[in-house]
């Protein structure tokens, strides 16, 4: 078949969304389906347009498992929230355009980033296509954007999120993350036996060192944070657990990555002397699974907010695989799969003295480190690995185009299409992947 693949960031950006159009692609192509990928121009995560692509409306690239389109986008490195509107919005037209100039035609097409815009394209492209639609859903909006106060609650709100429901209710799948986001889209009206469950993947590599292949040793003991460092990770937790902490020698915590609270979080540490708090520069991905497995411990938190309890941060999967014990400040979803894998503790988020009892609880053990670290990697290899989740995957979208095409060999003539493709299988009849 012939198949669409539509996301805003693609390599080298360095995002999650990335990563898994590259795994999905090679998996189709391996399967002998013929792999389009339509990407904006590198710009994720500084929003700072390589010079090179500064002119450049759009581009097409070869790849071993297929062809990819490029086009112009906004890169969104001023503005706040406006700027990444803006960025968002600015890939609907100009990835039509692409698009429109390709001359091609797709018996399927997903779409993953952004929310609504790259959406709303993945629809577009459907139905000029009249192929089946398949969507994939990171975070929920604009659900996110209020709780993060983004958005305000109100007539903007509805209006978004009455387009995003009739956005899923066209589309033949709809792929979530957590059962927390099918639950959220099941209540909005989009049909359950549509909406699968498909947890990110992680790539399990034979490099880095296992949880037998280190000392346990070293002191202090060091907890590290790496990913994003926003309002939605809440890691002013960290700076108050290592307050709590001053008189333990024996604990350091390590923030590393980029983000808005970046700034703010220095200049606390700086003025409040937190000798056993270091920030570190953002690395390339290729490079995080050296800096997880030499670090004794790993730290996921976010803020707690409802939408929270059913997000599953896509860092998460890599810390599990790392053969490190987490130390997971969530609730809901997140939490859960920690509970499941067996690999750390779980806190209340936001609760800096659960944070400094478990760093301590951690540091007292070396045993305990070692048994947490080898269950993660170990629940990882089994449920979360990509040559576990990655065949299933394709094996929905093929189910997705044989689906359609039934449909379309019954449907009136004039009729087939996105709009009326029938759902890939019922939910209660299809296993859901990664449990």
């Amino acid at each position: 078949m012939r198949c669409l693949l539509i996301s805003s960031v693609f390599l080298p950006d360095n995002a999650p969304e990335s990563r898994r159009i590259d795994a999905l692609a090679s998996a189709l192509a391996s399967r002998g389906h013929d792999v389009t990928i339509l990407a904006a121009r590198p710009h994720y995560p500084s929003g700072i347009v390589p010079k090179e692509w500064h002119r450049i409306v759009w581009r097409d690239e070869t790849l071993p498992y297929g062809s990819v389109r490029r086009c112009w986008i906004y890169g969104g490195s001023r503005g706040g929230s406006a700027g990444k509107a803006l960025n968002w919005a600015s890939f609907l037209p100009s990835g039509a355009l692409a698009l429109a100039n390709l001359g091609r035609s797709f018996d399927l097409v997903w779409a993953v980033w952004p929310p609504f815009s790259g959406h709303g394209l993945g629809w577009l492209a459907a139905r000029a296509s009249r192929a089946a639609l398949v969507l994939e859903v990171q975070d929920v909006y604009p659900d996110t954007a209020i709780q993060l106060g983004a958005v305000q609650a109100g007539p903007i709100a509805r209006i978004l999120t009455r387009f995003n429901v009739r956005l899923h209710s066209s589309a033949s799948a709809t792929v979530v993350i957590s059962p927390g986001f099918k639950a959220n889209l099941a209540s909005k009206g989009v049909p359950p036996d549509s909406i699968h469950l498909i947890r990110n993947w992680v790539s399990i590599s034979s490099e880095v060192p296992r949880p037998d292949a280190i000392p346990r040793d070293s002191s202090p003991m060091t907890v590290l944070y790496a990913g994003n460092i926003g309002p939605a990770q809440g890691l002013q937790v960290v700076l108050e657990a290592a307050r709590l902490l001053r008189s333990e020698p024996g604990v350091q915590f390590q923030l590393m990555g980029q983000g808005t609270e970046r700034r703010n979080l220095a200049r606390q540490i700086e003025d409040d002397h937190l000798d056993n708090v270091r920030l570190l520069p953002a690395i390339p991905y290729d490079r995080v699974g050296e800096s997880l497995a030499a670090a004794d411990a790993l730290l996921v938190h976010l803020a707690p907010t409802e939408v929270n309890r059913t997000t599953i941060p896509s860092k998460l999967g890599d810390f599990i695989a790392a053969g490190r014990p987490v130390i997971a400040g969530l609730e809901g979803d997140a939490a859960a799969l920690v509970a499941s894998a067996g690999c750390g503790i779980v806190i209340p988020p936001g609760n800096p003295a659960a944070l400094a009892d478990a760093a301590l609880k951690l540091r007292g053990s070396a045993e305990l480190r070692h048994a947490l670290g080898l269950k993660g990697a170990a629940y990882a290899r089994e449920h979360l690995a990509v040559e576990v989740l990655a065949p299933a995957y394709v094996e929905l979208l093929e189910s997705v185009i044989q689906d359609a095409r039934r449909t379309s060999q019954t449907a009136p003539r004039g009729r087939a299409g996105c709009n009326n493709v029938a759902p890939a299988g019922r939910a209660e009849e299809r296993p859901e992947a990664g449990e």
